[in-house]
């Protein structure tokens, strides 16, 4: 599904108030920014979030894999590269979504765009609790 462009949303559940970061919230937001390309989820959510999402994004017609879908993630056991590794992918999104802040490195993809926008999801929504 990330073959070709695609977008990325990245939803820390931990330490954010849950109401800028719910599944009717993520959902809202992907679907003002872009339902043309599949969104990739990077997020540290509970297991009945990422139900919910799933079930929700489906009804809803918006394209996405979920971090923990992703077979080439399977091996990587050494937290720092499955980080550098989401890190790139992050860059390389054409649409991005962040809660704290965001993502982008020192990762560089040949052919990489550089006009990407970037969409805070807790903007006034009290920062972290």
């Amino acid at each position: 599904m990330l073959q070709e462009e695609y977008n990325v949303a990245h939803v820390r559940r931990g330490d954010y108030r849950h109401n800028c970061t719910s599944v009717e919230r993520i959902l809202e937001r992907m679907r003002k920014v872009d339902t043309s390309r599949p969104w990739l989820v990077m997020t540290n959510a509970e297991e009945a979030w990422l139900l919910d999402f799933k079930m929700a994004a489906k009804a809803a017609g918006v394209r996405n894999v979920v971090e923990g879908e992703l077979q080439a993630l399977e091996g990587l056991d050494d937290n720092f590269m499955r980080y550098q590794v989401l890190q790139c992918l992050y860059g390389h999104a054409v649409n991005r979504l962040y809660t704290l802040k965001s993502m982008q490195g020192f990762c560089r993809v040949p052919g990489q765009r550089v006009e990407m926008e970037d969409f805070g999801l807790c903007r006034g929504a009290g920062g972290p609790s």
